[in-house]
């Protein structure tokens, strides 16, 4: 078991943080990604002290992440010209 893995056992065993998450919302009408999932992810990323959002999108697509999170590896955005888009 990755220390990754580990951690989240912990966490939801000990602080019933999975109880904390499932009672996050939000107002987007029909997200692609559960606001529950983007939740783990931006605590973990601070826990482990991820500095920056693109090296947190890079470890999430990381295949224990993904497994640990049960989340498929996220699509990527990029901002041209002004806007945003999807590859």
């Amino acid at each position: 078991m990755s220390r990754l893995r580990q951690f989240a056992a912990y966490t939801r065993k000990v602080f019933h943080l999975d109880r904390l998450a499932a009672r996050i919302t939000d107002t987007r009408p029909n997200p692609v990604i559960p606001t529950q999932r983007v939740w783990w992810n931006l605590w973990v990323g601070a826990v482990c002290k991820v500095p920056s959002f693109f090296q947190l999108e890079s470890e999430t697509r990381r295949r224990p992440w993904r497994r640990t999170f049960g989340a498929p590896p996220p699509r990527r955005a990029r901002f041209r010209g002004g806007r945003l888009s999807r590859r």
